[in-house]
């Protein structure tokens, strides 16, 4: 009975461990559609998990969070530009990173002075910064997005970070 229990304990473990080797985190099966993404993102300093050693795939990016990736994606710039969101505090993190965007027109905020710094980014926004940066948004063919209102997993960020590396 102990080798039973010991061999379904491995067996168990097993798939737990492989999947952290294979991406990095636990929650990052190697057959994900999005794994390449995340190891890719993971592996350029992109975006990290969130503790744990947990990616949260599935989970949201905030509005803060998207352009402080795509600001280090673009070799984390100095830029001289007066920040005019009421909501972006000088002094942090995502500070430089909003102002960069709005230097380069990629954000433009929400018309009431506010950035929305902690709002979930929606598909919508996304397509938009994209276009914005790139003049196409790369967000074709990714599971589960249309464009629409809805918010924006942190896998399908991963996959466009990849994608905005593959047009470089």
């Amino acid at each position: 009975t102990l080798l039973l229990t010991l061999a379904m304990a491995f067996s168990l473990t097993l798939p737990a461990c492989a999947a952290v080797s294979d991406t990095g985190y636990s929650d990052v099966n190697a057959s994900a559609w999005y794994a390449e993404a995340v190891t890719y993102c993971r592996e350029h300093g992109l975006m990290a998990g969130v503790g744990s050693n947990q990616f949260s795939p599935e989970s949201s990016l905030t509005r803060a969070m998207l352009v402080a990736v795509l600001w280090r994606q673009a070799g984390s710039p100095a830029v001289d530009y007066l920040l005019q969101f009421s909501d972006v505090p000088e002094g942090r993190w995502y500070t430089e990173a909003i102002r960069w965007a709005a230097s380069e027109g990629l954000v433009r905020g929400y018309g009431d002075g506010r950035f929305g710094t902690n709002d979930p980014i929606t598909q919508q926004q996304l397509d938009i910064i994209l276009n914005n940066y790139l003049g196409k948004t790369l967000t074709q063919d990714i599971p589960n997005f249309d464009g629409s209102a809805a918010v924006t997993t942190r896998a399908q960020v991963a996959a466009v970070l990849m994608r905005l590396e593959q047009q470089s």
